[in-house]
C-alpha cells in the first residue's frame, strides 16, 4: 500500500512512513522470559539491554538499563555464583 503526501494550505508537506511503529513479535514477552531464565540457570554473566528487549523509547532503555544494573549489584553483594571477572562485555 502507497501513501499519497499530505498538502497543507500553509506549504508544508507531510508523508506517512509505512511500519514506522516499532513493535514486538506476539510471544515477544515469553520469548524473553524463556532467554531470561536460561542466563539465570547457566550462571552467565550477562544482560539483555536495548530497545529490542523492555521498551523501544529512550526512557524505557534508560530505565531498564538502570534495573540491570541494580540487579547486577545485588548479585555481586550477595554473591550469586555468576563469574564477576570485572569485565564489561559490549
Amino acid at each position: 500500500m502507497k501513501f499519497a503526501p499530505f498538502f497543507h494550505s500553509f506549504g508544508s508537506v507531510a508523508v506517512p512512513f509505512q511500519n514506522c511503529i516499532p513493535q514486538y513479535v506476539v510471544g515477544h514477552s515469553k520469548n524473553l522470559q524463556r532467554i531470561e531464565r536460561y542466563i539465570d540457570e547457566h550462571k552467565l554473566p550477562l544482560s539483555l539491554v536495548g530497545n529490542s528487549y523492555r521498551g523501544v523509547s529512550i526512557n524505557d532503555v534508560i530505565l531498564d538499563s538502570r534495573r540491570q544494573v541494580e540487579k547486577y549489584v545485588k548479585e555481586l553483594k550477595r554473591g550469586s555464583g555468576h563469574d564477576h571477572s570485572g569485565e564489561v562485555y559490549l
